[in-house]
């Protein structure tokens, strides 16, 4: 009985010839093929342009803080424009301490900021409210009778209208 190349072995462990052969060729071109993908150098392109971070303000709102080469720039999108909130050159120590405190935990710090001065300048207000209302009804029970009527002819103390630099002082920051 002779066996052919392309027929296994009775015992299934020992090789022909060619099938030898033909495992130590493709053993070598595997080689050759894993050692030049390994020894290529892929050059991945750098990008100029990084979207750090995106703050969803509401529908179709969004801030959007932007790095470009060595410029940071923060955008506000809304609908279908866009426009430029600010921009600032980066430092090195800068990228890093943004990395360690993200901006949406920045604007959120402040906003809880915000939020708690307004809570407090509104419970402010209610207590000067309620204690003028107190006032009011007391002068009222106290008695009618002993209560003047405001004299409609008397000279009332009116507040000058204000200057320009208080204008100026108070909406610092505000006017562009």
């Amino acid at each position: 009985m002779k066996l052919s190349a392309m027929e296994p072995r009775p015992n299934g462990k020992e090789l022909t010839k060619l099938q030898s052969t033909l495992l130590a060729i493709a053993t070598g071109i595997w080689k050759k093929a894993i050692s030049i993908l390994r020894s290529a150098r892929v050059q991945r392109r750098v990008r100029a342009m990084q979207l750090v971070e995106r703050l969803a303000l509401g529908n179709k709102q969004s801030i959007v803080l932007v790095h470009v080469d060595k410029q940071e720039y923060v955008v506000g999108c809304c609908g279908d424009s866009m426009v430029l909130l600010g921009s600032r050159k980066l430092d090195q120590e800068k990228t890093e301490r943004r990395k360690a405190q993200p901006i949406a935990s920045q604007i959120t710090t402040l906003s809880q900021e915000l939020i708690a001065s307004r809570r407090e300048t509104t419970e402010r207000s209610k207590t000067v409210r309620r204690n003028v209302q107190a006032a009011d009804q007391a002068a009222l029970q106290a008695g009618s009778k002993s209560a003047k009527a405001p004299n409609p002819k008397a000279k009332q103390n009116k507040m000058p209208p204000p200057t320009k630099a208080q204008l100026l002082k108070s909406f610092a920051g505000r006017i562009q």
